[in-house]
């Protein structure tokens, strides 16, 4: 029995490598075969293309990188400066006993719902990289630190896109314990033992300084060419139909609940929120529609911001199927909690 069982081991070894081997290289085919298709695109229809490109930018520049370069520097100098664990003590026993997780979770926690995507997964990318927190906690500092702030929910989508706060402060607040709820479903993965607090080597103010500007400009411009990024993907793909199937299905999806001409924002909001809550906004929904889908595109975050967050945290070593698995759970969550706050409020 135990050579029949070992021969058996042996086969499913051999069938997973192939597996895997037989994936990877339909990934790479696919994957030259999309870039060939964006090249094609570019070269057909430039003068398109390149407007798409500027429309992205422009929309990084007036709306992204005002409000997120200070918050990517500040948070960076405190994370340099070791300033965390007087912070996160304080709300210790919280973490622990919600999350199962170490003391420094509630900075990340606090620091994420403030300043929105996708400072979250840089700071645990710094602590990580400082060695502060392990591969494990920082997978599981994903399931409730990936959000949206303040700023962007309240000011751009509510105040702008809306022309309501209201609508603003009820996604924002779904949003919130959506990502509190899904840390907790999540309590239970990626246990590990807090690691001693590192004590980082001590270097002068003006190199620290220099240091946190560099690294916030970087990050920073990685959002920008995302975003410029997915503009363009988001019109390639619609030009050519490719998306239309998924678009039609998630109509019927929404006329089933009364809402028609739905589908093509919603799919524009899964490859890049602010695009998708944009064309929303032109529809003049009941607020009672608006709130649940757009709760459900922010906590989901979309694929440009996810890609934008997996950049920093490939660094961690996160599992990307665990990543989306959680931000998809979160998203669902936060969408039936602003559907209860619809029918309370």
């Amino acid at each position: 029995m135990n050579g029949i069982q070992k021969y058996n081991r042996n086969i499913n070894f051999v069938y997973k490598k192939d597996y895997k081997r037989l994936f990877s290289n339909f990934f790479n085919k696919f994957l030259l075969l999309f870039i060939l298709f964006t090249i094609c695109c570019l070269v057909i229809n430039p003068h398109r293309y390149i407007n798409s490109t500027y429309s992205g930018l422009m929309l990084w520049a007036k709306n992204i990188l005002p409000s997120l370069l200070p918050f990517l520097f500040l948070t960076k100098l405190i994370t340099e400066l070791n300033l965390l664990k007087p912070l996160s003590d304080k709300l210790e026993k919280i973490t622990k006993f919600l999350f199962i997780a170490p003391a420094i979770s509630s900075y990340v926690f606090l620091m994420s719902i403030i300043s929105g995507y996708p400072v979250g997964a840089k700071i645990i990318e710094d602590l990580y990289l400082n060695n502060v927190i392990s591969s494990r906690t920082a997978t599981k500092l994903t399931t409730f630190c990936s959000t949206s702030g303040p700023i962007f929910i309240i000011g751009t989508v509510g105040a702008i896109f809306f022309n309501d706060v209201k609508i603003g402060y009820c996604i924002l607040i779904s949003h919130i314990i959506g990502a509190i709820l899904n840390g907790i479903l999540y309590r239970k993965f990626y246990v590990d033992e807090q690691k001693n607090d590192s004590k980082f080597e001590s270097e002068k103010s003006s190199n620290i300084l220099s240091k946190c500007i560099m690294q916030s400009i970087t990050s920073i411009l990685v959002v920008g060419g995302w975003i410029a990024i997915f503009f363009v993907l988001t019109d390639m793909l619609n030009d050519s139909y490719i998306l239309y199937p998924l678009e039609k299905f998630f109509d019927w999806i929404f006329n089933c609940f009364s809402i028609s001409n739905c589908g093509k924002p919603f799919v524009n909001g899964l490859l890049e929120i602010t695009r998708g809550l944009k064309d929303l906004s032109a529809l003049n929904l009941s607020k009672f529609f608006i709130v649940p889908i757009s709760t459900f595109l922010i906590s989901f975050g979309g694929i440009s911001i996810n890609v934008q967050a997996l950049c920093f945290l490939k660094t961690c070593k996160v599992s990307t199927k665990f990543f989306f698995l959680q931000k998809i759970t979160q998203a669902i969550i936060s969408c039936v909690i602003s559907i209860l706050f619809c029918f309370i409020f």
